[in-house]
């Protein structure tokens, strides 16, 4: 019994997230932890977070209730969009994500708006089928407010417990299809992406390794005829975002991330260039992802009262998943 439990703990350090069930291993592994559950150091985590080893290892959520559905609804698609409103005073969507034009883009994403089934909005789209005994994975994500198909979750944003609430944002990797690549989440009451939008970020996410040379057209611009150029191989690249502590003096006005720049340029001597300018264009766009005193403007939590996630050091409007990172 003693061996079992050390090497259930080796086992726990090593993988304190899980492996893939595809490893052979996984079922040996699988039901030697749980022997030795009681004995082991070890936070359970929702199972539909996918962030630890399941079975008795993970606990229940209210997002097991629609895990199937999701999956089922995403089975197609290589994108997913979505957002999360647990409001039960919800009545409508209040951003929509405009289709696309271009032929074929549409057909690349699933649109998912996550609601309280004691919504108005899920009343109303699913008066019927609340008010009788069939099973909900029958009649979920069958419905759609505009562009948003609409899965009704057994839970209100003033009941669920804070993990609960922003399990979908950080970590929907178990709630959509093995198939889906990419996943985007929208806070759809400040901000929403049109389809072309979405896929131009996604695009930026594009940079995995290229092992060997990549070849694209171009038209050149002196002569304006198409020419065929060699891209060479690159490694693994992440885009981040870096953010620093500043110090202001106190009557210093932090709201304006012009005068920041203004302020650097004047002390350095640095010429106000077109590329200066995006560069400070750049920072007006991105100074409400920081949200600690010293990093943002006095004001800042007057405009953005309606954050219902615990993270308070960040403000994520849009947050971009790759679900098959390297």
């Amino acid at each position: 019994e003693g061996t079992q439990s050390m090497l259930a703990w080796q086992i726990l350090k090593a993988h304190p997230f899980g492996i893939p069930v595809t490893v052979p291993s996984y079922s040996s592994f699988q039901s030697l932890l749980e022997d030795s559950r009681d004995s082991l150091p070890y936070q359970s985590l929702p199972c539909a977070s996918g962030c630890g080893w399941g079975g008795s290892m993970c606990s229940t959520s209210v997002w097991d209730a629609v895990v199937d559905t999701t999956k089922e609804i995403t089975k197609s698609c290589p994108y997913v969009l979505y957002t999360v409103d647990l409001r039960p005073e919800l009545v409508r969507m209040e951003k929509q994500s405009a289709p696309s034009q271009r032929r074929g883009w549409e057909d690349l994403f699933c649109k998912i708006a996550f609601v309280s089934s004691s919504s108005e909005l899920a009343k109303t789209i699913y008066t019927n089928d609340l008010n009788e005994t069939t099973p909900m994975n029958v009649w979920n994500g069958k419905g759609k407010d505009g562009h948003w198909i609409i899965v009704a979750l057994p839970g209100t944003q003033y009941t669920m417990p804070e993990f609960e609430r922003s399990l979908a944002k950080l970590s929907p990797t178990n709630l959509f299809n093995d198939g889906v690549e990419k996943a985007i989440y929208v806070n759809h009451r400040r901000v929403t992406l049109a389809t072309d939008q979405a896929l131009g970020g996604i695009t930026h996410m594009e940079m995995n390794a290229r092992t060997t040379p990549g070849r694209k057209t171009i038209v050149d611009k002196k002569t304006k005829e198409k020419v065929v150029i060699y891209i060479p191989p690159r490694q693994h690249r992440r885009s981040v975002f870096f953010t620093n502590k500043l110090s202001f003096p106190d009557d210093y006005d932090t709201s304006s991330a012009r005068a920041f720049g203004n302020f650097v340029m004047a002390n350095a001597g640095i010429a106000e260039t077109n590329d200066i300018l995006a560069q400070i264009h750049f920072y007006e766009q991105t100074i409400h992802l920081t949200r600690t005193n010293t990093q943002r403007s006095d004001n800042y939590q007057e405009f953005f009262q309606d954050n219902f996630f615990p993270f308070d050091f960040l403000s994520t409007m849009w947050l971009a998943h790759d679900l098959k990172s390297e």
